[in-house]
């Protein structure tokens, strides 16, 4: 028979004070989980409400927003880092629309300048800029200034999606590879069309202030630097799903000129100004469809609207 032997008063005693400092430090790591479980879900509800001043949507508005931004971005990136099947690609790009598609064909043949596409990461942006990239001229240089080297499926996607016209890698300029004179160089020596992008944030490069949302905010100056230097004209495009359909909308020239009573930085701003204008009457209507939502906030220099 196994006898089971009984602490001593003394020694539960003793266990009591050895445990109570580890007793203590739990209560202080439950109480501290507290603290910042709290403090997490109250600057998530600040977040939420902020984008909600910003956007001008209640808060439920913008927490169904936000996840639509989410699942949104998630597919994006699966549809370009992802293999994807040369029949399920093929088809979705052949897809896209682009109401002004036959005045852009009609600039491809006439205007045998150089020109800039300035997009947005709006939509899908991807292989919207991609489709009207492949209705170039084969003969053309075709270019694309990008922050970070994209992997090799993203080629092979392309490849599979519009065949011989598709981007090649050797299209890609890498920005920390690339200044400005270089980007006016190439411009200049070739009849190129370069894609640039004007909504990064600005950790990515230097920006101007200009008219958003009722506010005034910080976008990228290098699309309107880059026409102004090399003279060359920029191609507003902006894209977008409605309902299940990817549309590509594109906006008249912008003709790289300094007008009349303007420095090159006022002309800059202004440029930059009618860019993100063309933007704006987009992402008003389809927020969850810009990748950088989640920073909105940063783009803004005050909560105060413009008068």
């Amino acid at each position: 028979m196994n006898i089971v032997s009984i602490p001593k008063s003394e020694e539960l005693d003793n266990r009591e004070k050895q445990l109570a400092p580890l007793g203590k430090k739990l209560r202080i790591f439950f109480q501290l989980s507290k603290y910042f479980l709290s403090s997490i879900q109250s600057r998530k509800t600040d977040y939420v409400s902020l984008l909600g001043i910003f956007l001008r949507l209640p808060q439920a508005s913008v927490k169904e927003i936000l996840g639509k931004n989410q699942s949104y971005v998630k597919k994006l990136d699966a549809r370009r880092y992802r293999t994807q099947k040369s029949s399920f690609i093929g088809k979705y790009c052949k897809e896209f629309q682009c109401a002004r598609e036959a005045d852009y064909c009609d600039l491809v043949q006439r205007d045998q300048r150089s020109r800039i596409l300035c997009s947005f990461h709006m939509g899908d942006y991807i292989y919207g800029c991609n489709y009207l990239a492949s209705l170039e001229e084969g003969h053309r240089s075709k270019k694309v200034l990008s922050f970070g080297a994209a992997p090799e499926s993203y080629f092979d996607n392309l490849a599979k999606a519009f065949g011989n016209s598709s981007i090649k890698r050797s299209a890609e300029l890498l920005v920390e590879q690339t200044s400005v004179v270089d980007l006016t160089r190439l411009i200049r020596s070739e009849k190129t069309t370069l894609l640039m992008f004007c909504d990064l944030p600005a950790e990515y490069g230097e920006t101007v202030t200009v008219p958003f949302l009722g506010r005034r905010a910080r976008f990228s100056k290098g699309p309107a630097v880059v026409a102004l230097a090399s003279r060359t004209p920029l191609l507003p495009v902006v894209n977008f799903i409605d309902g299940q359909i990817n549309c590509i909308e594109i906006r008249p020239l912008i003709e790289p000129n300094i007008k009349p009573g303007e420095n090159f930085t006022q002309a800059v701003v202004r440029i930059t100004a009618e860019l993100v204008s063309t933007f704006e009457e987009i992402f008003k209507s389809y927020p969850e469809q810009w990748r950088y939502l989640t920073l909105l906030p940063d783009y803004f220099e005050a909560m105060t609207p413009e008068k």
